[in-house]
């Protein structure tokens, strides 16, 4: 079974008993048992989506086999007017570039260290000639100095 993650976006102009109706009814559509049903209440909202200033925020996770509930849920999503935006995220899937070991990155950041140890190196070794030339020329003075 996969294990999925939904959170739905409802208008914020409606009232909430309205707001659950639609998050009920969208749930429904599942047809397998929420496991965790959080309601994040009214937000304002970072920028207005419809001219609608703020929305009722709720996050759905389950469980199930059914692709076909998942594509019926985003199509009664995509058709109710109460709601705003759905984001569904498939928790187990490996994402590809964001994966955690992607061979392509573990390559080139390794590539990264080896020149960064590389300058680290240089640099230090010309602090250490500059250093060096630093104490000669100093020591010149002083011979001069005295002399």
């Amino acid at each position: 079974m996969a294990k999925y993650e939904i959170m739905l976006v409802v208008r914020g102009d409606i009232e909430q008993s309205a707001a659950d109706k639609v998050a009920n009814e969208l749930k429904a559509v599942l047809k397998t048992e929420v496991k965790e049903n959080n309601y994040e209440g009214l937000q304002t909202l970072a920028y207005e989506i419809n001219k609608v200033k703020q929305a009722y925020r709720y996050v759905f996770n389950f469980e199930t086999t059914d692709n076909t509930a998942i594509s019926e849920f985003r199509r009664f999503a995509n058709i109710n007017k109460n709601v705003l935006r759905h984001l569904i995220i498939n928790l187990e899937k490996d994402y590809g570039y964001k994966a955690t070991i992607n061979p392509k990155k573990v390559a080139r950041n390794e590539k990264k260290g080896e020149i960064f140890k590389v300058r680290q190196a240089e640099a230090a070794r010309r602090a250490a000639e500059r250093q060096a030339a630093y104490e000669a020329a100093r020591a010149e003075r002083e011979v001069n100095k005295k002399a």
